[in-house]
């Protein structure tokens, strides 16, 4: 068996009774041999529901800030008065080790600049903690796609604050911060390679790209990491789309080594997340 770490992952929207509970979302990893996946909540509620999932871990994170989807109704977070998490809260959950991030954070979505000084308090909370920041990066999706899918989502979007270059700034501030780069900057390759070189912190999740997005596209930005030298800071993300389309366009790229793929699998996920000996020999049988 192969372990795998999922880097990205959604509690449902809108609530699914079936397959939206932490017992589906459990075995629909064991079926695939995910051990462990970031998952990222939308409401306080969150952390009580899927905290305790047992051997099939979920490492909770909180996305924002929430993006419209109706003139009345935001993505998550609907008991706060703006569209971020209330601080405090925040701070406790980090406190106590109920969250163990920050994001998914969807700057294009809410049409917010990652350098603006609604998102400081954030980015000095992660880095006071010293927990990663997994970021939304790429153009897209565009209009009809994905979250804009909904009626009424996102009529701010700005796809320029999907930019890995904009957070250039808050790793200044913050050098040593963890930041995942979610869909591995997709159109913003060259701008990713740039972070990348600048920040050895700074790693990259491959969802979308490595399953319903170009696959041309996927096999081009692995190979150019490869090259780069970043071997080790390429992960696993499925963004709740199907595991085995992710394994099979995976294992169909004949350039990457056995170690290579084991790192994408788990290897550079543990490094990301700083598991400790016990857990990563847990997870291998």
């Amino acid at each position: 068996m192969q372990p795998i770490i999922d880097m990205h992952r959604h509690t449902p929207w809108p609530r699914d009774p079936d397959t939206g509970t932490p017992a589906a979302i459990a075995a629909e990893m064991a079926s695939d041999d995910i051990v462990a996946t970031m998952l990222f909540i939308t409401g306080t509620e969150d952390t009580a529901i899927y905290t305790g999932s047992g051997k099939r871990r979920f490492l909770l994170s909180p996305m924002f800030p929430c993006p419209a989807l109706s003139a009345t109704d935001r993505w998550c977070f609907t008991d706060s008065r703006t569209i971020f998490p209330d601080l405090a809260w925040l701070e406790e959950q980090l406190a106590t080790k109920k969250l163990h991030g920050i994001g998914e954070l969807a700057f294009s979505y809410a049409a917010i600049d990652p350098r603006s000084p609604e998102m400081q308090p954030y980015w000095d909370l992660a880095s006071r903690y010293d927990v990663p920041a997994f970021v939304h990066t790429g153009r897209g999706p565009g209009p009809g796609l994905g979250p804009r899918r909904h009626a009424g989502c996102c009529p701010d979007y700005r796809e320029e604050y999907g930019n890995p270059a904009l957070l250039e700034p808050i790793l200044q501030r913050h050098p040593k911060l963890r930041v995942s780069l979610q869909h591995a900057g997709f159109d913003f390759v060259d701008e990713t390679v740039a972070l990348m070189r600048a920040y050895p912190h700074v790693y990259v999740d491959m969802s979308v790209l490595n399953s319903v997005g170009p696959e041309g596209l996927h096999t081009a930005s692995l190979k150019r990491f490869i090259d780069e030298g970043f071997a080790d800071r390429i992960m696993l993300g499925s963004d709740d789309l199907p595991y085995a389309a992710i394994k099979a366009r995976l294992e169909a790229v004949d350039f990457l080594t056995p170690g290579q793929r084991r790192g994408i699998y788990y290897d550079n996920a543990a490094r990301f997340l700083r598991l400790d000996r016990k857990t990563i020999a847990t997870d291998h049988p």
